[in-house]
Parts: structure tokens; C-alpha cells; sequence
């Protein structure tokens, strides 16, 4: 059967929405044995909830995910979210600091933690300015923004990603609105296939005078981390 792109429509469907997102490789400290396993476990339990309640809190959120038809799995998913000018910018004050819980505690978890909330502040401000581009900002509605994307490893290459980017795009073009997203260097061509353009790229490198060697090694693990903010005209 083929695969089903469903938008989420109750908390019950949280907890089995995230379990792809823990299997994709985003950047995590290598596996630990079982000690590490129910590290994750925790982790994976403390994320669901957090989204979740960010998800109760923000109307304008839209969870989508993709179902195996064949096995009722979830394989994939991402957040889309529709927002109007006068909401201004949603990345303004991004609800405090964010801990990376899925990182042993003590010093991988700061280092780690740290680059996050680094990466959000930064994100913020890019939203917040005009862009030098051919389009930007500045539609009567404000823009859609798909802000996290995810495909278990099993099912990559199999249409997932197309079928999140399509559904946000449909509704998009509907509502006159522009698209914005983040790109790895691994997806970037990816969302250019889509119509988007860049409009800045930011790169993190590890800072001069680590404390300690294991600081060193958490950093080795993260960086250097590249991403490109991507725009896409409401008339694509």
C-alpha cells in the first residue's frame, strides 16, 4: 500500500510521531549500550511532551505525519506553521532556554545545549531583517514556515520528504503566503528541486580556548555544522 500523509489531530498521536525523529541521524553522542538506550528513552519521553506542549499552545501549528500503509507505521514527519503579518516574527523569544536532554548529562549536554539555543537566538534575528533576494518577507499574510522534517532511515528515499513538503506548499500557495526553512547541506538540494532560493548561510565552528578535552570532544561530535535559511515565493 502507499504511504499516507495525515495531519495530526490528537495528543494520543504524539508519543508514536517522535519515535522516527529519535531514529534519524541527528547529531547524538554514539551509542552507549543499554545505558544509553534508556538514556534515549527518557529523552524521547521528555521531547513528546515538550512539543506536545508547544503544540496546545500555538494555533497556528500544524504536526504532519506520513503512514506506512502497509504496516500502520509512522515513517516520517515534520511542523508546519502558518502565520499572519500581524503576528510578527514566531521565532522572537523562543520560549527560553531549550536543554538538549537527548545528551548524557554533565558537560555534553551544555555544550550541546548551548549551540541550540546559540542556533535559535540566531534565527530569530535572521527572520526579524529584510532579505537581499528578489522576494522576501512582506506578503499581506506572513509566511509558512516548516521548521522540522524527519524520515526513519528505513524509509528515506521513498517519497516521505515529498509528501510533508507537498502538503505545506498546497496550503501555502492557497494562502499567498511565502515558505521559509533551514537546510542541511544533506537536504538543501532537496528543497531547491521545491523553489526555494538562499538567502543567507550560517555556520558554526568550534570557539577558540575549549575548556577541556572533553569539551573538545563533544564539539568534534556537533561541528562544524552548516545551514543554509531558504525562501520560497508565495507565486511558485
Amino acid at each position: 500500500m502507499p504511504l499516507r500523509v495525515l495531519e495530526i489531530q490528537h495528543d494520543s498521536e504524539f508519543p508514536e510521531l517522535f519515535r522516527p525523529l529519535f531514529s534519524a541521524d541527528y547529531p547524538r553522542p554514539a551509542d552507549q549500550g543499554q545505558d544509553q538506550l534508556a538514556h534515549r528513552e527518557a529523552a524521547l519521553q521528555e521531547t513528546t511532551a515538550r512539543l506536545l506542549s508547544w503544540y496546545r499552545a500555538d494555533p497556528t501549528s500544524h504536526w504532519i505525519k506520513v503512514v506506512d500503509g502497509s504496516t500502520g507505521a509512522v515513517v516520517g514527519g515534520g511542523r508546519w506553521g502558518m502565520y499572519e503579518k500581524e503576528q510578527g516574527n514566531p521565532y522572537e523569544g523562543h520560549g527560553g532556554e531549550v536543554e538538549a536532554s537527548w545528551w548524557p548529562k554533565g558537560t555534553p549536554r551544555k555544550v550541546a545545549s548551548g549551540y541550540l539555543n546559540e542556533f535559535l537566538v540566531m534565527r530569530a534575528k535572521l527572520m526579524g531583517r529584510p532579505h537581499a533576494c528578489e522576494f522576501s518577507l512582506s506578503s499581506s499574510l506572513w509566511a509558512a514556515v516548516l521548521n522540522i522534517l524527519f524520515t526513519h532511515p528505513s524509509h528515506r528515499r521513498k517519497g516521505v520528504v515529498s509528501l510533508v513538503m507537498k502538503w505545506g506548499l498546497e496550503r501555502a500557495y492557497k494562502l499567498g503566503l511565502e515558505s521559509y526553512i533551514e537546510a542541511t547541506e544533506e537536504g538543501k538540494p532537496c528543497y531547491e528541486t521545491f523553489g526555494f532560493q538562499v538567502i543567507d548561510r550560517n555556520e558554526f565552528q568550534p570557539k577558540e580556548g575549549t575548556v577541556d578535552e572533553e569539551w573538545k570532544e563533544v564539539e568534534s561530535q556537533l561541528l562544524p555544522f552548516t545551514w543554509w535559511s531558504m525562501l520560497r515565493s508565495a507565486k511558485a
